[in-house]
């Protein structure tokens, strides 16, 4: 066996905690059950040949276009203009905060507020620099992208002001500028998540796969927590991830995705959109292959899949490996004690960022 260790260089890359595995030694065909973020497809050999399964049909769409130059360049525009929203932010944010000090004293009332910054976006959206962020060829409809930054400011202001603090005419505090620039680039994630429901509810039928994919992609990676969540009707219901994601710089990963490295490594994977059992039952396994499975909650793409939470089906997925003359290892919240009761597999317990992590393997 040889040691790996989850990489952070994936389309993905943030901040999961690195986890060394002990993988077999030498396989030759890695399949992987619930690919995710891919953060134990990257660290393999770009010359494996890999099957890539996902229940989620996104996942698996965004793997099957990683080498399109179409998606590259939705994702590059989506890249540019996220940079554009901070300067934007840093614009406004001097207007915001003279009417922010007059909502704060008293002498304008919230709904004032609300015009005011309205109009302060508008005024800047003019700006010849600006116009690529604004166009409605990006966001679609120019009216409702308004509204969504208008909206997020607001509330944020609202919020600024329910918390002890001093501010005062003379000089902007950099937090204030923080704040702003968190409520835009929220604002922006909201009305791009919107685009992608209303385009499932057949509200708008102007999103091809790349833009789609594009800003499924955007979501994913500015997403609160770990897994991007969608609701009983397949809609995406997440909430930007805040300060945190500020910083992000969407064009580091477009520069990997478009590496050599990366299209070699995809031009060898087949990819699978199905649930794990059927994938299972639906594909001949070698003794040479090596089978991997992540269910760790903090690894899934879905929150409408239930029945990950179930140790049951954990549970069965483990018994149908257990039965495949073929290494396989899966990572699992699942309590080791609970799958001690099975006989010929290795399970052990890891303490990874505060979070239990359970390996359960048969090597």
């Amino acid at each position: 066996m040889g040691m790996i260790q989850t990489t952070l260089n994936t389309p993905f890359s943030d901040n999961t905690p690195a986890i060394a595995l002990s993988f077999p030694a030498s396989f030759k065909r890695y399949i992987d059950l619930s690919v995710g973020r891919g953060l134990q497809l990257f660290a393999q050999s770009p010359d494996t040949p890999c099957l890539l399964n996902d229940t989620n049909p996104d996942v698996i769409d965004f793997y099957n276009n990683l080498t399109n130059p179409e998606l590259w360049e939705q994702m590059e525009i989506c890249a540019a203009n996220w940079k554009l929203v901070k300067e934007f932010s840093d614009l406004s944010a001097n207007e915001i905060y003279i009417s922010f000090i007059d909502y704060l004293n008293g002498i304008i009332t919230q709904e004032d507020i609300q015009h005011m910054v309205r109009a302060i976006v508008l005024m800047n959206t003019d700006i010849e620099k600006f116009q690529p962020l604004f166009s409605n060829a990006f966001v679609i409809s120019h009216d409702m992208f308004v509204n969504a930054l208008v909206k997020a400011v607001v509330n944020e202001l609202i919020i600024l002001k329910s918390i002890p603090g001093t501010y005062n005419e003379a000089n902007v505090p950099p937090s204030f500028f923080r704040s702003i620039e968190s409520a835009f680039r929220s604002g922006f994630f909201i009305h791009l998540q919107n685009l992608i429901n209303w385009q499932n509810t057949n509200f708008i039928d102007c999103i091809d796969k790349s833009r789609h994919l594009a800003i499924w992609y955007f979501i994913s990676r500015t997403a609160k927590g770990s897994k991007v969540l969608y609701d009983e009707n397949k809609n995406l219901k997440n909430q930007y991830g805040g300060i945190t994601c500020n910083s992000l710089d969407l064009f580091d990963a477009l520069a990997f995705i478009k590496s050599d490295e990366v299209k070699q490594l995809m031009s060898r994977c087949q990819c699978y959109n199905s649930n794990f059992t059927d994938f299972l039952k639906e594909h001949t396994h070698r003794k040479d292959d090596f089978i991997f499975a992540d269910l760790r909650l903090v690894n899934q793409f879905s929150g409408s899949s239930a029945d990950l939470k179930l140790k049951s089906y954990n549970i069965q997925l483990i018994d149908m490996l257990s039965k495949i003359d073929a290494p396989w290892m899966v990572l699992t919240d699942i309590a080791a004690s609970e799958l001690t009761q099975h006989t010929g597999i290795n399970v052990k317990q890891k303490l990874i960022n505060n979070h239990e992590l359970t390996i359960a393997c048969n090597y």
